[in-house]
């Protein structure tokens, strides 16, 4: 079974994932799980969400870049 993830690049730094999240969470998607990779000055997060399509429009919309 395919499972479609997304991932996008967030800052190295407190407070980072509130942004996504909160964006996510106000059009009522909601987070199965994530995962997150650090880098120096970014982190990679990875998320498997309910509607991905969604998610990605919105998270793309909102400056969000994959890595």
């Amino acid at each position: 079974m395919r499972i479609p993830q997304i991932s996008i690049m967030v800052d190295n730094k407190p407070g980072a994932l509130l942004a996504p999240c909160q964006a996510l969470s106000k059009a009522g998607i909601n987070i199965v799980t994530l995962s997150l990779a650090e880098h120096r000055q970014y982190g990679t997060l990875r998320l498997i969400v309910a509607d991905w399509e969604k998610a990605r429009d919105l998270l793309e919309a909102a400056g969000f870049t994959s890595p």
